[in-house]
């Protein structure tokens, strides 16, 4: 039985070996993956992977070969930024108004699940205390349909 396990388990990795690239750190893999985060000064809203435009095409060839030449991927999106604004990096910069802008986020997403955590809190106890109050009536109300029935008892 080991046998076969193991054999089962060499298939798989070979298996799944074929679907990984055969060298990830390829200039033009790296090329798409820098295009795929980049932001298009080219298609506003879209990245630079995605864009359609002619330019776009230049740009992303320009990627690749800089990245043939041996350039880092921080010197490039350092020079594009230069370039085309730091739009394209598509992150506001964590400095000066973009730094506002994060610490701004972080706040609204805390305060925000204050408010969540203390409405759920606040259901929950209502809920509770409306079973209790029900409770409490049928319980008063049981009391009262006996005490009438007493007093309809003795009226007879």
């Amino acid at each position: 039985m080991g046998h076969w396990m193991a054999i089962g388990i060499v298939v798989l990795a070979l298996g799944t070996g074929a679907c990984v690239p055969v060298d990830p750190s390829s200039p033009h893999e790296r090329a798409r993956a820098l295009s795929s985060e980049l932001m298009s000064p080219f298609c506003p809203g879209l990245l630079l992977s995605d864009c359609p435009s002619g330019y776009a095409a230049e740009l992303r060839a320009e990627i690749e070969r800089r990245l043939v030449a041996g350039e880092s991927t921080s010197h490039i999106t350092d020079d594009l930024a230069h370039r085309y604004g730091r739009d394209i990096l598509g992150d506001p910069p964590a400095t000066g108004l973009g730094l506002v802008f994060w610490i701004a986020l972080i706040a609204a997403a805390a305060v925000s699940s204050v408010l969540v955590a203390y409405a759920v809190r606040r259901s929950s106890r209502r809920r509770a205390d409306d079973a209790g109050a029900r409770h409490v009536s049928r319980a008063r109300a049981r009391e009262l349909a006996a005490k009438l029935d007493d007093e309809l008892i003795e009226l007879d």
